[in-house]
């Protein structure tokens, strides 16, 4: 029920590594690309909160390609209940270029980029992947890897953290 109600939020280790490199403060605005499911979203959201202010200053925009996926991080990101959050649902290799409210652009002080991988990382806790897996499979993925680095390039401010 700690988990149901965010107050906890499970998590690999080697998960919660990506988010506390980025530093994020409260002011900051910080896009999670590739965000399903969303324990790294949540995290990122958690640490806008650490100031002790109810409502930071900076949000969480977190993204997920697929709706289905989207739909789970957005349950996750609700069970936290901070207003500091929104859900897209878009292609993260065109995310739009977004706008402030005096015509200028709006650019991320944080990106994190937790690409789509061949999922090789896993295979100590899934060791039938071995016989799967293929040299192919990973290459595959390169040029979507690298278009999404470049849009999270796109994206973040001068001085920013990717």
């Amino acid at each position: 029920w700690l988990q149901d109600c965010g107050a906890i939020t499970r998590q690999e280790a080697v998960s919660m590594i990506p988010p506390l490199c980025l530093d994020v403060r409260s002011e900051h605005l910080v896009l999670d690309m590739c965000a399903a499911p969303g324990s790294k979203a949540s995290q990122l959201l958690e640490m806008l909160h650490w100031s002790g202010e109810s409502i930071p200053d900076g949000a969480i925009v977190a993204n997920e390609l697929s709706a289905k996926r989207a739909e789970v991080l957005a349950h996750q990101l609700g069970r936290i209940g901070s207003p500091a959050a929104v859900v897209t649902n878009v292609d993260a290799s065109f995310f739009p270029n977004l706008i402030d409210d005096v015509g200028e652009p709006l650019l991320f002080d944080r990106v994190l980029a937790d690409v789509p991988c061949s999922g090789d990382g896993t295979m100590r806790k899934h060791p039938t992947i071995w016989g799967r897996w293929r040299p192919r499979e990973a290459l595959g993925l390169h040029h979507l890897q690298f278009t999404l680095l470049c849009r999270g390039i796109d994206l973040l401010k001068v001085g920013g953290r990717l």
